[in-house]
C-alpha cells in the first residue's frame, strides 16, 4: 500500500484534470503556476471531483473479487483510467494524493458516522469508519471531504467552532466543537459535522472527527472492517451518488440506492426510478453515471443479497 507522502506526476495531474473537466473552468497556465490561490482552487477542484467521481461501492457487488483497495496505484487506474468513483477511504485517499502532488500541506484523520438521531442527545456513533483530509491554507485549517455521498460537504469546511457551509442544494452544514454523548469523560472534545435540508428543518450530526493524524495502516484496519463485516452498510447495500452542477454551482444530486433511483434538488426528494431487474440498474449506472461495468463485473453480484431477483 502507498504511504500517506505519496504523489502523482504531472502527466497524471493532467489525466485527473481531463477526467473531471478542470480545463474547461481554468486554464493550465492558472492551475501550474499557482495564479488561482490555494483555497479557490481547491474549492474547484473538490466541486468538480464530486460532479464527476461517484461516491459509489459497486467493487463490493459488482466484481469477482468483492474487495477495496486503497493503494494510490490502485484508486488512480480506478478513477481516473477507468471513469469509476469509490466510498470514502478511496475517494479521500486520491484526492488527498492530488492535493499532495500540488503542494497542499494537509493529513488525514479518521471519522465516527453517526448511525441514528437528530438530537445531540440521541447520538449513536459508529466506529471509526470514515475518512477526512485536513487542509492547511494561510495558517487556517479546512477541513475537506469528497467521500460522505450526497449529504457531506461540497467544498472545504473552515475548521472553527460554529463555521457553516453550504451543502448541496438547500442544504447547509455546520461544524461544531463540542462532546458526544456516548462519551464516558465529560472533557472530551470531537469535531461534529451536522447538516440540514433546508432552512426550516434542524440540525442533524453526520460525523464526528479527531485532529489526531491517522496513518496509512489505520486506514487498511477500518478498510477491512468497513468492506467485510456484515453488519456494514456498504456490504448490505448497492450505492451510487453524484452532485448536480449547473453553471458551477452545486443544486442537487442523483442517488442510486439498492431499488431505487433518486434526484434530490430544491429541497424535494423525486424517485426517477425503481428497478426491478439488474438490467434496469446497471442501465442507470451507465446513463447516470457513466459507469460501464463488464460481464465479469456484471455476473459478479449473482447471490448476493443485494441482487435484484426477478421474482
Amino acid at each position: 500500500m502507498a504511504g500517506s507522502s505519496w504523489t502523482y506526476g504531472k502527466d497524471e495531474l493532467d489525466q485527473y484534470f481531463d477526467r473531471i473537466d478542470l480545463y474547461g473552468r481554468t486554464t493550465k497556465e492558472e492551475v501550474w503556476s499557482s495564479g488561482f490561490g490555494q483555497l479557490n482552487l481547491l474549492k474547484l477542484l473538490q466541486r468538480r471531483q464530486m460532479a464527476c467521481v461517484p461516491f459509489e461501492n459497486l467493487s463490493l457487488h459488482y466484481s469477482q473479487h468483492h474487495s477495496i483497495s486503497i493503494d494510490s496505484h490502485a484508486l488512480f487506474r480506478k478513477i481516473v483510467v477507468q471513469e469509476r468513483g469509490g466510498y470514502c477511504m478511496e475517494n479521500n485517499t486520491f484526492f488527498g494524493g492530488v492535493l499532495r502532488s500540488l503542494d497542499y500541506s494537509l493529513y488525514s484523520a479518521g471519522a465516527r458516522v453517526c448511525m441514528s438521531g437528530d438530537s445531540h442527545t440521541n447520538e449513536h456513533y459508529s466506529g471509526w469508519s470514515h475518512m477526512v483530509n485536513i487542509v492547511s491554507i494561510d495558517n487556517k485549517r479546512w477541513l475537506v471531504d469528497v467521500g460522505f455521498g450526497p449529504d457531506g460537504p461540497i467544498e472545504p469546511v473552515l475548521l472553527e467552532d460554529g463555521a457553516v457551509s453550504p451543502g448541496a442544494g438547500m442544504q447547509a452544514l455546520r461544524l461544531q466543537r463540542r462532546n458526544i454523548a456516548e462519551n464516558t469523560n465529560a472533557d472530551q472534545r470531537l469535531w461534529v459535522l451536522e447538516y440540514r435540508r433546508h432552512a426550516d428543518s434542524p440540525w442533524a450530526s453526520l460525523y464526528c472527527f479527531t485532529e489526531l493524524e491517522f496513518l496509512p495502516q489505520d486506514f487498511a484496519y477500518m478498510n477491512h472492517a468497513t468492506s467485510t463485516m456484515r453488519t456494514s452498510w456498504f456490504t448490505t447495500s448497492v450505492v451510487c451518488s453524484r452532485t448536480i452542477v449547473e453553471s458551477d454551482e452545486v443544486v442537487g444530486s442523483v442517488i442510486l440506492q439498492d431499488k431505487e433511483l433518486k434526484m434530490r434538488r430544491d429541497g424535494e426528494t423525486k424517485v426517477l426510478v425503481k428497478f426491478e431487474t439488474e438490467l434496469q440498474r446497471v442501465k442507470a449506472l451507465t446513463d447516470w453515471y457513466g459507469i460501464s461495468l463488464t460481464e465479469d463485473e456484471h455476473r459478479g453480484i449473482k447471490g448476493l443479497v443485494t441482487e435484484l431477483k426477478v421474482e
